[in-house]
């Protein structure tokens, strides 16, 4: 890879920023107190179905969402799952997940509480050294992502957030991958 992992996830903060504000609607909900909102979050990650990585794995994520109408937003995330390179995940070494999922959110809200519910689609980025051949394995598929957040709000602008999320995609290593994070989470008008 031509660009390092923080770099990269530095970039797309950047363009995160620069980006959301113009696809905002001009008006926020009257449910909500921002039209949109930037997250950066870290936190352990695994899999379901392979033993060996354990859910200990370094995860990364950075978000942002669009209120759409009422306690609907919509949402994408960019995340990358480190399996590390002294365990093996299914055949690989040195394996990576990597993704940016799109989804449709649900929220119920109180004063200074917000947790919602969210499904969408994702695509997901695997690799990692195969262990019988020594070759590097990649493959890209398209998966889907469930989960459920909770958002604390500090002030108007600023809050923590906590994410539980699922993740289904067709592999031949692993196929169900699950997080736990908790970051901060920025609002905007």
């Amino acid at each position: 890879m031509l660009i390092s992992k923080p770099v990269l996830l530095a970039l797309v903060v950047a363009v995160a920023l620069v980006a959301l504000p113009g696809v905002a609607s001009a008006q926020a909900s009257a449910a909500t107190n921002h039209t949109f909102s930037v997250s950066l979050m870290g936190g352990l990650g695994g899999s379901f179905d392979e033993d060996g990585p354990g859910f200990d794995n370094a995860t990364l994520q950075v978000g942002g969402s669009v209120v759409m109408e009422g306690n609907v937003e919509v949402s994408v995330r960019f995340g990358t799952m480190d399996f590390g390179s002294d365990r093996a995940l299914g055949r690989l070494l040195d394996a990576d997940l990597t993704y940016a999922t799109i989804a449709g959110e649900y929220g119920f809200g109180e004063t200074g509480y917000v947790s919602t519910l969210f499904v969408g689609l994702g695509f997901y980025k695997l690799d990692g050294i195969h262990q019988l051949t020594g070759l590097q394995s990649d493959e890209t598929r398209v998966g889907l992502t469930l989960g459920a957040t909770g958002e604390f709000d500090l002030t108007d602008r600023f809050g923590v957030i906590v994410e539980f999320a699922g993740h289904s995609l067709p592999s031949g290593e692993a196929q169900f991958f699950g997080s736990a994070l908790i970051g901060v989470v920025g609002y905007f008008k």
